[in-house]
């Protein structure tokens, strides 16, 4: 089973998307909010170099973004 962990934030229309994408896909994933339980420092923690939300990273490696997704979901066998 993959692990699928998606950083988001209130008010981020891709995160909404990227989220909506994966329920259709039926992938289970973890949201981890910033500004919630969540920092920026444990953001940047796991995705160093990321400039906005979402980002996804399945099994710790990261996908990228929504379109990222996008692609990744197409071309796997989930």
């Amino acid at each position: 089973m993959k692990h699928v962990v998606v950083w988001s934030m209130d008010s981020c229309p891709q995160c909404a998307k990227a989220m909506t994408l994966l329920d259709t896909h039926k992938v289970n994933y973890e949201v981890r909010k910033l500004g919630t339980e969540w920092t920026t420092e444990d953001f940047l923690e796991s995705v160093p170099n990321a400039t906005h939300v979402p980002q996804i990273l399945v099994n710790n490696e990261l996908i990228g973004g929504y379109v990222n997704l996008i692609n990744y979901l197409e071309g796997s066998n989930e």
